[in-house]
């Protein structure tokens, strides 16, 4: 019989290493509106079939995805947002809705060097100072929430390259 698994390794206890081992995980910070009322009225099933996209994108491309409304720390929510933009290596902006509090964001974000990954129904969307950029749409018979998650998985690994460059 195969000795039982130790709770200990050579280089120290699982829990020490979960640790060392999250600090090379990348991270996104999510823009998004918090509801389908907030995203210009969506329907329900659609915001979630593109929340869903984004959450599962993150996951299959290796990225952690964090969002505003998991902070639950103590503190001006304005100043907790930038932080975490700062520390993430991708932004993700749903602007679905044109929610100005995504729009707010997204030029926080744009400020610290950050270009995000734009996700929107189609261009009517987007200002005029977003159109002009990349944008991965859902709202056609082509560009659907069906086919969002594998264009944002290489959005994602694309972004993230870009950065070791």
């Amino acid at each position: 019989m195969p000795p039982a698994p130790s709770s200990h390794s050579p280089s120290g206890p699982p829990s020490m290493l979960r640790a060392t081992s999250e600090v090379n995980v990348p991270t996104a910070f999510l823009l998004t509106p918090f509801s389908a009322k907030a995203a210009g009225d969506e329907k329900p099933a659609t915001y979630r079939a593109v929340q869903r996209s984004v959450r599962d994108a993150c996951r299959e491309a290796g990225v952690e995805l964090r969002r505003a409304d998991s902070i639950f720390r103590n503190g001006v929510i304005v100043d907790q947002i930038r932080e975490a933009m700062a520390d993430a290596d991708l932004v993700i902006a749903v602007c679905t809705g044109t929610n100005a509090n995504v729009f707010y964001e997204l030029g926080m974000a744009e400020a610290m060097g950050h270009q995000p990954i734009l996700v929107a129904p189609d261009a009517r969307h987007l200002p005029f100072d977003k159109a002009h950029c990349r944008c991965h749409m859902y709202g056609g018979k082509r560009l659907t929430t069906r086919n969002l998650r594998g264009r944002l998985v290489k959005a994602i690994a694309e972004t993230l390259a870009d950065k070791t460059r």
